[in-house]
């Protein structure tokens, strides 16, 4: 289990990794309850399997048996003894956990795919905003600016727990500042006094987010 990249924050611990195991590991490792919903779908049962092991990482208590999911598709759990989030791309597994706070991770494989949809979720003043990131978007920044946009709102979205929010409207990125050893990202409207952070690891973006 090649591990990336662990943070502790408070009482919020995360993990990004890649899973490499065979899907045989994953079902050894869980309980028979995770196993009885599992999609049919080969790749998307490698990511749920994978998903719930790293949850048992965060937490070796995990309540498996209170894990219900919600309309939209996003699991919770249905005493409320924990929040988490859970995050794929392609071989790449995120996850977070709180205690009692809503919170939201993201991963993404940085491409030229934000770059080109970029219209549908940043407005033009937020461009603007971006071009506040560490290199300048016409020379060569422009993917991880954009990906990291795009990871950001995606991360408050799944931090808010809310249907019906629209990424420009609910969603608009007011700052991005430089920290250490990442980047913290302001976000308006629906995310505003959201904690979003970001961090860039080979081609990787890597956002999450509390709501306090």
């Amino acid at each position: 289990m090649p591990v990336f990249f662990q943070h502790q924050e408070s009482n919020t611990p995360l993990i990004l990794w890649e899973a490499v195991e065979d899907e045989s590991f994953f079902r050894e490792a869980l309980p028979p309850s995770v196993l009885d919903s599992m999609p049919t779908h080969e790749e998307k049962r490698k990511q749920y399997l994978s998903g719930r092991f790293l949850l048992q990482q965060l937490d070796p208590h995990f309540p498996y048996d209170q894990l219900r999911i919600a309309t939209g598709g996003r699991p919770y759990l249905a005493d409320s003894s924990a929040q988490f989030s859970i995050s794929h791309a392609g071989t790449y597994i995120a996850a977070m956990l709180h205690p009692y706070n809503k919170v939201g991770v993201d991963v993404e494989q940085i491409t030229e795919r934000a770059h080109r949809v970029r219209k549908k979720f940043l407005t033009s003043e937020e461009e603007e905003v971006l071009k506040t990131f560490s290199r300048p978007l016409n020379e060569g920044g422009g993917n991880h600016a954009y990906t990291l946009a795009w990871s950001a709102k995606e991360t408050a979205f799944k931090a808010l727990h809310q249907s019906g929010v629209d990424f420009i409207r609910d969603l608009p990125i007011q700052q991005i500042d430089v920290v250490a050893g990442g980047w913290s990202i302001k976000i308006g409207g629906k995310g505003m006094g959201m904690n979003v952070a970001a961090k860039f690891i080979g081609n990787i973006c890597l956002c999450w987010a509390v709501k306090e």
